[in-house]
């Protein structure tokens, strides 16, 4: 019988990517119950295979744990500075308590310092506040790791943003994120609550796009791709 190549095939890498991206699924995740799989892990597996499907080279990133072609592994020197983001509370958990893979290039661009993470003191309190109840209090997460991850990564305004009057947001708890994208002219609020999405229209005549993560991604992607001959 011969001997197997050492050389992994495009294929077998994207099937690599999809087991890993799966791990989120009940089917996927030997020895863990049902109850312990947060509602929105459920759509993680379809999202990654179209995310997959579509863009070969994050699948070969996702797989091997490499950057992906053309992608800068440090900042590249600028005289302006990167474009702003605005994370609200249950994307930021997604990324420092759940670990969650949809949000995974999001994290690397904030982390490599090509995107600044914009915060204020109350967004941390809410997460604190939201850590010790409901699914997340399930997960047993470190309240410190995510104050550190705040203060190693997030930008945090020093005065509390005046209200944007003309952009008000169903749900009074996500006003803050809103208001703060506003004032410090964020290029994008990445957020999954309806509240929020419902205002992206009405947003782009603030100069803010307002994104699931899984949007912003495609979107990403899409950008980075070689221009067609």
């Amino acid at each position: 019988m011969p001997a197997r190549s050492k050389f992994v095939t495009a294929r077998e890498m994207r099937s690599k990517a999809h087991r890993r991206a799966c791990d989120c699924r009940p089917d996927h995740r030997k020895g863990t119950s049902d109850a312990a799989i947060r509602p929105s892990d459920m759509g993680c597996c379809r999202y990654s295979c179209r995310l997959f499907r579509n863009f070969p080279q994050f699948s070969t990133a996702f797989a091997t744990n490499k950057p992906m072609p053309n992608t800068p592994t440090a900042p590249c020197p600028s005289t302006s500075p990167p474009p702003a983001v605005v994370i609200d509370t249950q994307v930021v958990m997604d990324w420092l308590v759940f670990n969650d893979a949809r949000v995974q290039l999001l994290v690397a661009e904030v982390s490599s310092g090509r995107l600044r993470w914009l915060g204020q003191p109350a967004m941390l309190d809410e997460i604190l506040h939201v850590l010790g109840r409901g699914v997340a209090a399930s997960y047993a997460p470190d309240p410190a790791q995510v104050s550190a991850g705040f203060a190693q990564y997030c930008s945090m305004a020093t005065q509390v943003p005046p209200r944007a009057v003309r952009l008000i947001c169903r749900d009074p708890d996500d006003q803050m994120f809103i208001d703060l994208a506003v004032e410090a002219k964020a290029r994008w609020l990445i957020s999954r609550d309806r509240a929020v999405l419902a205002l992206a229209k009405r947003a782009r005549a603030f100069g803010v796009e307002i994104l699931t993560p899984e949007r912003w991604t495609e979107q990403h992607l899409k950008a980075s791709l070689p221009p067609t001959p």
